[in-house]
């Protein structure tokens, strides 16, 4: 059962693409595949995206997608991200290196918004919604699933047993050229204890 697929560099010449439609069943109907590595390969047409957002929408197992040094543009992460909000298993989403701008990080940003699954997003850190993409994964890593989960089931905030591997997870938040680790944590904490403890009235 094959569970790490890799297709970099399939696009050598100037004239070679690779085409996502033939992949677009296989992934949708796998349960065993989690890694799906597509970085050099001059992806950028709308139609691309239509098919890997559909299908990685579907699948009920990849949780990581590389898309490093390829040529999405603003129109195709406006497609992708359309369907990010309904990505339930993916955890990684690589996108660095493409031809989007800050409208296309922003739509990113949206989207990670409404996404509980993926807790890492590596883009380009110049663009301005970096931060803000990256505030929403990391509050993904900490838990705000099971926080939203509890609170649409009318349960109580987060478990006092489940506190330690929280911690542990947020702990685990490293720091980079515009937020050390220990903001980074902090926040995330900050947003745990406010909406999953009972130490804050909801």
């Amino acid at each position: 059962q094959v569970q790490h697929v890799d297709l970099s560099y399939q696009c050598v010449d100037n004239g070679e693409f690779l085409d996502l439609s033939s992949l677009v069943g296989a992934i949708g109907r796998t349960s065993t595949l989690t890694s799906l590595e597509l970085k050099y390969n001059k992806l950028s047409s709308d139609r691309d995206m239509a098919f890997l957002a559909a299908a990685l929408m579907h699948n009920t197992s990849i949780k990581y997608v590389g898309l490093a040094n390829n040529k999405i543009t603003n129109s195709g992460m406006e497609i992708l991200c359309s369907r990010i909000p309904s990505m339930k298993t993916l955890a990684t989403l690589v996108l660095t290196n493409n031809s989007f701008d800050d409208q296309g990080a922003e739509k990113l940003a949206i989207a990670m918004k409404e996404n509980l699954s993926i807790g890492r997003v590596e883009c380009n850190e110049n663009l301005l919604s970096y931060k803000t993409i990256r505030y929403y994964a990391d509050l993904n890593w900490g838990g705000r699933k099971i926080v939203k989960q509890r609170l649409d089931s009318g349960k109580s905030p987060i478990q006092q047993s489940l506190w330690p591997l929280v911690l542990a997870r947020v702990n685990g938040l490293a720091g980079d050229q515009f937020t050390s680790a220990q903001e980074r944590q902090a926040e995330v904490l900050y947003f745990l204890l406010q909406h999953g403890s009972a130490i804050f009235p909801l």
